[in-house]
């Protein structure tokens, strides 16, 4: 059996926390991309300290929500659904 197939039989519902990973990373990239200027009156500074923590956040949103499962103990520490979530909300937290 496959790696691929032994992740999507996980018991505990981890099919729909990749759902809702995929789905806010989707959401959060194209407000970001069809209308940026929401972010018009956030300081410079601050969309530039935390727009980038949020968006390698969201990149590691999308990963987990696509099925990316990394192999090396070291990509799974860097890649782990935990560490994308938290990257996401320090990096909106930053921004606001």
């Amino acid at each position: 059996m496959t790696r691929r197939a032994e992740v999507d039989r996980l018991p505990n519902g981890g099919w729909m926390t990749r759902i809702l990973s995929l789905a806010v990373a989707g959401l959060f990239s194209l407000v970001i991309l069809v209308d940026p200027y929401l972010l018009a009156g956030v300081p410079s500074w601050r969309l530039h300290t935390g727009l980038p923590i949020a968006m390698l956040g969201g990149a590691g949103l999308f990963m987990h929500g696509l099925g990316f499962v990394p192999r090396t103990w070291i990509l799974r520490i860097l890649f782990h659904p935990a560490t994308a979530w938290l990257l996401f909300t320090a990096g909106g937290c930053l921004c606001l």
